[in-house]
Order: structure tokens, then sequence, then C-alpha cells
């Protein structure tokens, strides 16, 4: 999936130079959001 391997690249290049408790948690939070949003649509794609 283009879109998911887009999202984490921006997420590491936007991460890593942080690399601090609370930039984990809230990448972390971000991902299953985004994550949760990717199963809806395919969901409701098929």
């Amino acid at each position: 999936m283009f879109l998911g391997e887009l999202y984490v690249k921006l997420s590491v290049l936007c991460v890593y130079p942080f690399l601090t408790q609370r930039a984990a948690e809230v990448s972390l939070e971000f991902a299953e959001t985004f994550v949760a949003f990717s199963d809806i649509l395919l969901v409701e794609q098929a």
C-alpha cells in the first residue's frame, strides 16, 4: 500500500530528529489512528 509506506517514511523523518518519549507517544497515537482509518476505508471499498 503506497500511502502506508509514504506515511511511515514521513513519520520517521518527522520523529527521528527528536526521539523524545513524547514524540514517540504522539507518533504511535497518530499511527494507530491512521491504521484504524485505513481499515475503515478498506471495509468501505470491499
